[in-house]
């Protein structure tokens, strides 16, 4: 692992034959190598205490081309700063009609949620009424059902006091036994 001297030298030495220099180029001038992320650590600290800040200059440019350059760059940036409002305005104009349907769509929505309660709590209404309604048949049909088993047990029970009589009359017995007597 290579110290931070020696990295300063190399990137001193570099810089001294007018080479700029990069972590590729400083971590090959080590002899021992070492890890880029150590190099590169030492290579901001010598950055830093030196100043060094590259900026690519072209130094065999006239003056006249350097400026017809940049006039260039800033007739480029003032291009994109163009296009970059107009998609930007788009951009905005296509979210808000988003927006709109999104909010259209949503008032749809709640329209037909509240069609819905209003809906569930008709049925609930008719629900509840068809609950009394069908405890009041169960009620009349019980009523029915004791007035029918009472009319068996006594149709039941004429049937018998007929066959009875019947019989005492075949028999010779008076219809009416006194009471205690055995038949």
């Amino acid at each position: 692992m290579p110290s931070e001297i020696t990295v300063f030298f190399v990137a001193d030495a570099m810089l001294a034959k007018g080479e700029r220099p990069s972590l590729r180029k400083v971590r090959e001038a080590i002899p021992t190598g070492g890890s880029p992320r150590e190099i590169c650590k030492h290579l901001r600290a010598w950055r830093k205490k030196r100043g060094y800040n590259p900026k690519l200059e072209p130094t065999d440019m006239s003056k006249a081309m350097k400026e017809a350059g940049q006039v260039m760059a800033m007739n480029l940036w003032k291009q994109a700063k163009r296009e970059a409002a107009q998609a930007f305005v788009h951009e905005r104009e296509a979210a808000a009609n988003l927006a709109a349907d999104d909010k259209q769509d949503n008032e749809h929505l709640v329209g037909m949620v509240e069609t819905l309660q209003t809906e569930n709590a008709a049925l609930i209404a008719r629900a509840e009424a068809a609950e009394v309604e069908a405890a009041r048949v169960q009620a009349r049909l019980a009523k029915v059902e004791n007035q029918l088993d009472r009319f068996r047990a006594e149709e039941f029970w004429d049937r018998v006091m007929r066959e009875i009589a019947v019989k005492r009359h075949w028999n010779g017995t008076p219809d009416r036994l006194p009471i205690g007597t055995p038949s």
